[in-house]
């Protein structure tokens, strides 16, 4: 729609994606997809259509005479219109050496990790 577009994200290495480590039954790919993978793919796509893509932390945002305002630690924007899309921060469980089975036996997410569950629970 010819609009000007930036991203702003503060990175896989805050998203609960870091622990996925592969994506299965996702259109488009028969044999699944890494979460960094897939982000990769997304940020290429975008930015043929000149998607800026800015790495940082929104710290606050409110709304302007003229749209809306986005103070980040390095810098502010300003847009006539904004998609929230905060995503989820997960706690890693207080259980010693979690980071080693996370994305395998250790799962965060239903939808994201719910296949590779499949026939592992006992019914109840």
């Amino acid at each position: 729609m010819n609009r000007t577009v930036a991203i702003l994200d503060r990175g896989i290495e805050s998203s609960r994606d870091r622990w996925a480590r592969k994506y299965l039954n996702y259109p488009g790919f028969p044999d699944g997809i890494s979460a960094r993978e897939l982000r990769e793919l997304g940020d290429k796509q975008a930015s043929l259509y000149g998607v800026e893509r800015v790495w940082d932390e929104v710290e606050d945002l409110r709304k302007s005479d003229e749209g809306f305002v986005a103070e980040c630690g390095n810098g502010t924007y300003r847009a006539g219109a904004v998609v929230l899309a905060p995503g989820v921060v997960d706690g890693r469980p207080e259980v010693e050496n979690a980071a080693d089975f996370e994305g395998y036996d250790l799962h965060y997410c239903l939808l994201c990790d719910a296949y590779e569950m499949r026939g592992t629970g006992s019914p109840s």
